[in-house]
């Protein structure tokens, strides 16, 4: 095996400090501060930078809207909402995907 640094984040499947049964992988995590889901909903922005991104994790900040507001379908992923409890005040959202 081919010994790496582990700053290295792009090897997978490669030894790590002379250890064997230390691997890297590589994930891609998306945060994004959309200042109110349902304006980027409504330019049309959210789903073609996920189609092109396309996140292992979605993270969204200051979404200004609770679950049941919002009609972004992100399939393949799981919501998980956590909403201000006064209404138009920050969420913060984040969907894993379900399948790697």
């Amino acid at each position: 095996m081919k010994e790496v640094k582990q700053s290295d984040s792009r090897a997978e499947g490669f030894q790590v400090g002379g250890r064997s049964d230390c691997y890297i992988s590589e994930m891609k995590l998306v945060s994004w501060n959309v200042n109110g889901i349902r304006a980027v909903e409504k330019k049309g922005l959210f789903t073609p930078a996920m189609e092109e991104l396309k996140p292992d994790i979605i993270c969204l900040q200051e979404t200004k809207a609770q679950q049941h507001q919002s009609d972004v379908q992100v399939p393949g992923y799981v919501e998980h909402w956590n909403s201000a409890v006064k209404k138009g005040y920050s969420g913060t959202p984040s969907s894993p995907r379900l399948n790697h």
